[in-house]
């Protein structure tokens, strides 16, 4: 467990992501201890023997604290930190907001099942929820599972029409389905509103990109990337881009980061190889024509015979 670095970002870190959650007073966090307490429980957090029932003024917003700080560390692609502090909340006390980062946390890390799991149990509490539908096809859709998501995001889409996310998803099962004019028009819906979302614009690049409009979707990709440097799905597609326009040596540049945020990835293992073997052909050749003689570089030789 990364407890130092945990408990040190929950003294110092003011909540991020703004748009989970709105501000409240308690969103400067290091007003709640001194700063000689900040030391002490850094230390008994190192050793293991902090104890949160003994902070009697940290218990009434342990869950806050736990949601900003979650946020905070998920923007930065640190899903699995953030999983480790939203664990620190009992279950009995875990709202539903945070059930639904849960999801998101564990689809960002490839465990669909977890996310369902979430999102199941929220079902139960809260059934006919439109929002988790789509929350659940989304999970669904991504990962490879595009008709099971359709049957959920046929009546969603009908309920809430106007709703964003739920476009994106819509639009997103549509391009699975190799709808993808259809999925166009979804998706840009989906992009008034949310142009700033990196999942929203790898979606909306993907399928321009197959739609053959190479521009846009590189114009796409690279708002994605700057938009959210941790999403590894954007770093990933704007690579393949790269590859197949040729730009190899930025394809390589990209195709590292996303693998240090997708490690293991077996496809982007195997772009990594066969670009290594592009730009060696490439450096051996530069090398070799660099080793003729001038004049056979530069004069052409002409049979005048």
């Amino acid at each position: 467990m990364h407890l130092r670095l945990v408990i040190l970002l929950l003294l110092i870190v003011p909540a991020h992501a703004s748009n989970i959650t709105e501000k409240t007073e308690y969103d400067d966090l290091a007003f709640l201890m001194s700063d000689e307490e900040q030391a002490r429980i850094l230390i008994h957090f190192e050793s293991g023997a902090f104890d949160f029932a003994e902070r009697t003024e940290i218990i009434p917003h342990l869950e806050l604290l736990c949601h900003n700080l979650a946020t905070g560390l998920a923007s930065r692609g640190e899903y699995e930190k953030a999983i480790e502090v939203l664990h620190l909340i009992p279950p009995e006390s875990l709202s539903r907001e945070n059930q639904i980062l849960l999801a998101f946390l564990s689809s960002r890390l490839g465990d669909t099942n977890s996310a369902l799991m979430y999102l199941n149990e929220l079902s139960i509490q809260y059934p006919c929820d439109p929002l988790l539908d789509n929350a659940r096809s989304y999970i669904l859709v991504t990962s490879g599972q595009p008709d099971m998501a359709h049957s959920i995001q046929e009546k969603v889409i009908k309920q809430i029409p106007d709703y964003a996310p739920a476009q994106d998803t819509w639009g997103t099962i549509l391009a699975a389905n190799g709808n993808l004019k259809e999925s166009e028009r979804y998706l840009s819906y989906a992009y008034q509103d949310l142009s700033d979302d990196a999942e929203v614009l790898t979606h909306l690049a993907s399928v321009k990109a197959a739609l053959g409009k190479t521009a846009d979707a590189q114009d796409l990709y690279q708002k994605a990337v700057n938009s959210d440097p941790a999403y590894g799905g954007g770093q990933k597609e704007y690579a393949g881009l790269l590859m197949k326009l040729g730009r190899y040596p930025e394809a390589k540049k990209v195709i590292r980061t996303a693998l240090r945020l997708m490690p293991g990835d077996a496809e982007l293992i195997a772009w990594e190889q066969e670009l290594d073997a592009i730009l060696m052909s490439w450096y051996v050749k530069q090398e070799q024509e660099a080793e003729k003689p001038l004049l056979k570089k530069r004069v052409v030789q002409v049979n005048h015979s």
